[in-house]
């Protein structure tokens, strides 16, 4: 079974940009730096000698972390925490086998971002793949153990998309009152939207307690502002089961903060 390679994108040159042409270039080498690796016997020697999260096959290890869909999320989940936690740990072939796990949905981003824009696409996912390498390598796993592929591309797509737009309007557009004032995060650095940060805090928070994937997004959508009709429509449902999903969502973290507290 060959899980990772991205054989979706189209390996001839692109008309309208987009990973066509010079683009299968990283995609290419991304591939071949892998199948060296699975197939390198002093890699072997490696894993034999001192296997990384209890697994001596790269290509076995990496079905374990998510990539293979029939292995429980949870299980992948926890298994990809040793995995991070080995490369947090100077084991570089580790942190490797984390950006191969994320490589499909970091493409899938850089899609959605360029969509008016295809052949933005190609230098994004550049970016997005560095990005990645310098996010597994400081994640926070103590803070955030669980669902550590969707924080990984969260954070990478926060960094590498989201936090220059902030910075660059927030220098362009400082209101009077404010002109004389710095702008500052949360942890008191300049130039950051403090309002962005509080939003990914949130999602910190429900990932540290295991929200499932549409609560953090409610999370999410609450914490940006939006209101129970704007999300009712975007979710397909009425406002009264957002206010539901809401309450209870609220309900879970007093419950965290009164442990915390305690």
């Amino acid at each position: 079974m060959d899980i990772v390679r991205i054989t979706h994108l189209d390996p001839s040159p692109s008309k309208t940009g987009g990973f066509g042409g010079s683009r299968r270039a990283l995609t290419a080498r991304l591939n071949d730096e892998w199948d060296h690796l699975v197939a390198d016997s002093r890699v072997r020697a490696d894993l034999a000698a001192t296997p990384i999260a209890g697994h001596h096959d790269l290509t076995t290890l990496l079905a374990a972390c998510g990539a293979d869909a029939a292995v429980p999320m949870d299980d992948a989940d926890a298994l990809l925490a040793q995995v991070v936690a080995a490369g947090l740990e100077g084991r570089t072939l580790a942190s490797r086998v984390a950006l191969q796990r994320v490589l499909g949905a970091l493409v899938r981003i850089a899609v959605r971002r360029t969509r008016s824009a295809p052949r933005r696409c190609a230098p994004l996912f550049d970016e997005l793949c560095s990005t990645a390498w310098l996010v597994i390598g400081s994640y926070p796993l103590a803070r955030r153990p669980r669902a550590i592929a969707s924080n990984i591309c969260r954070d990478t797509e926060y960094l590498t998309c989201v936090r220059p737009a902030r910075l660059h309007d927030s220098r362009r557009c400082v209101p009077l009152r404010e002109r004389d004032e710095p702008v500052v995060d949360l942890s008191g650095r300049p130039d950051l939207d403090a309002s962005e940060e509080l939003r990914w805090l949130l999602r910190d928070v429900g990932s540290a307690v295991a929200l499932a994937e549409p609560e953090l997004a409610l999370l999410d959508a609450l914490a940006a502002g939006a209101s129970t009709a704007t999300i009712a429509s975007a979710m397909g449902c009425t406002d009264r089961t957002v206010r539901n999903r809401r309450d209870r969502l609220v309900g879970r973290l007093r419950e965290l903060a009164v442990d915390v507290a305690g």
